[in-house]
Parts: structure tokens; C-alpha cells; sequence
């Protein structure tokens, strides 16, 4: 989500309140390295799934889990066309760059689009879900995830305002290491301490913006490099969004980790490697 401009992923809005840019920053840079990172992790698990069964390792269905048979033909009618599935996924797209253009605000922009989108969605699947259970789960699992977010704000704040934090910020800046290079180090430190993309990248740009408009770096390349850099080590095994996995899919972080490691960190780290040489290169 970080990757692709115009994702309303919070990744992609912080940037946009530092740098004065919108969510489509280096929109070509963003696009090449969203395909590449998807094609190297689509790679990757064909031959995860292809090395598990060699070993013998299946998926196994849980007991509490519904086994459903795509090839009954009720079963299909029951749900609803591809069209329709996609068509919220679309006008949250298309919203967004309207309100983008008329609003000017980034923020605003996604959550008026968001707004729309779901209220189009609860008239759209009012007869396949549930709405109301719908609108509840999810206000419950929105609190959980403004909460942890507030707490890794609110850890940010007492940790860029320590002495420590000052001092080893100097320290990193005398080393007159690359602009880009320091920020990618920075950010998944961060990142690997707190478990969270959104708390590296909130700490680190609220420090450290100020030193990167002087570098003089084009600003649409800050807000890309900034969200992709924050997308390599912040699935660690403490990070929320990686023992929620494994808690949904009723997976051990013992079989599943090593994975997790190599699509969610190595992969994108190396799409931020290949961005910066597509910067270099001048494509934007």
C-alpha cells in the first residue's frame, strides 16, 4: 500500500503534511516499484508453496472454519458479480483524486472518499451482510487500531524529546552519510523498535523533515523513498498487524515468520534500493 501513489493508507498521507506533496507523489517511481515488489513476492510464495509440499505441508482447516465449494453453482449465485465486488474498490480510486483535486487537503480528501465508499457499500451488500454486525466489528476494530497508534504517538513524542534522541540525531547528521541512506537507517530502527510503519515514519519525519527540505531533494521523491523506507522492518514479531495475522489465520509465529520476513521486509527494502536507482536514473 505504501508503494502505490494514491493509496489512502496512512503511510502515504504522512508524508503529505511535511513535504506540502499529495498521496500521488512520484506517481511513476511508485507504480514501477509497486509492480516489481509484487512480482517478487508473488515469486517468492509460489516457491514457498511449492517447497511445503514437497515436505509434505497442506493447508489444514481449522475446526471452527467453513469449508466452501466454488465449483457449486448455488453457492456462486449467492455471492455477489465481479463487478459489483470491485465497483467499491473503484469509486474509492476515482473519489479520491475528485476530492483531492477540489479539497486540496490530502487527509480530507481520503476520509470524505472512504466515507462515501462505505455508505455505497452498505446499500451495495445490504442483502449479503450482515450491515449492522458489519458496522459494529468495525468500529471495534477501528478503536483497537487508533489506541495502538495513540500509543505509539504518544511513545514517539517521549522519545524524540529525550536528550539520547537529540544527541544521537547530531551524531548521525555529522557522519555526512547520503540523505537517503540516513533515512532509510533511521526509519527502520524506528520501525524495528516500535513495530509499527506508521510510528517509524511519525518519529522520524517529525524530527527530521526539517534537515531533509534542505537537502533539496525533489519533494515528491521524499514522500515516496519516506513510505517505502518504512515499509521494510516493521514486521517484526511484536508488531501488532503480525500477531493479528497469525491470530486470524490460527498460525504459529514459529512456522509462519520466516515468510513474513522475507515479503514484508527484505522485499520491500530491496524496492526501496531499486527506487533510489530509479531516482538517480531521473525517472519520478
Amino acid at each position: 500500500m505504501v508503494f502505490l501513489p494514491g493509496t489512502p493508507s496512512t503511510q502515504n498521507l504522512v508524508p503529505t503534511e511535511y513535504f506540502g506533496t499529495s498521496i500521488y507523489a512520484a506517481p511513476v517511481m511508485g507504480i514501477v516499484i509497486s509492480i516489481v515488489v509484487f512480482v517478487m513476492d508473488y515469486m517468492f510464495y509460489n516457491w514457498a508453496v511449492k517447497d511445503c509440499a514437497k515436505k509434505g505441508e497442506y493447508f489444514e482447516v481449522s475446526e471452527d472454519e467453513e469449508i466452501i465449494d466454488i465449483n457449486n453453482e448455488e453457492v456462486m449465485k449467492s455471492l455477489p458479480s465481479p463487478i459489483k465486488a470491485f465497483l467499491p474498490l473503484i469509486i474509492l480510486i476515482i473519489s479520491i483524486f475528485i476530492f483531492q483535486k477540489k479539497v486540496g487537503i490530502p487527509n480530507y480528501a481520503v476520509v470524505l472518499s472512504m466515507t462515501l465508499t462505505i455508505v455505497i457499500s452498505i446499500f451495495l451488500f445490504n442483502n449479503i451482510l450482515n450491515i449492522k454486525e458489519s458496522l459494529s466489528n468495525g468500529f471495534s476494530d477501528g478503536l483497537n487500531a487508533l489506541m495502538i497508534t495513540s500509543f505509539i504517538m504518544g511513545f514517539g513524542k517521549v522519545v524524540t524529546s529525550s536528550p539520547t534522541y537529540q544527541m544521537t540525531t547530531q551524531w548521525l547528521l555529522g557522519l555526512n552519510m547520503s540523505p537517503l541512506l540516513l533515512m532509510f537507517i533511521s526509519i527502520n530502527i524506528i520501525c524495528m523498535i516500535t513495530g509499527s510503519s506508521l510510528g517509524g515514519l511519525e518519529i522520524y519525519l517529525n524530527s527530521m523533515s526539517k534537515y531533509l527540505l534542505e537537502t533539496g531533494i525533489n519533494l515528491e521523491v521524499l514522500h515516496r523513498l519516506s513510505a517505502i523506507a518504512s515499509a521494510g522492518l516493521d514486521a517484526m514479531p511484536h508488531a501488532s498487524g503480525v500477531v493479528l495475522a497469525n491470530s486470524v489465520a490460527k498460525t504459529n509465529m514459529g512456522d509462519t515468520y520466516k515468510y513474513t520476513f522475507v515479503s514484508q521486509c527484505l522485499i520491500p527494502m530491496v524496492g526501496y534500493g531499486l527506487a533510489v536507482i530509479l531516482f538517480k536514473l531521473g525517472i519520478v
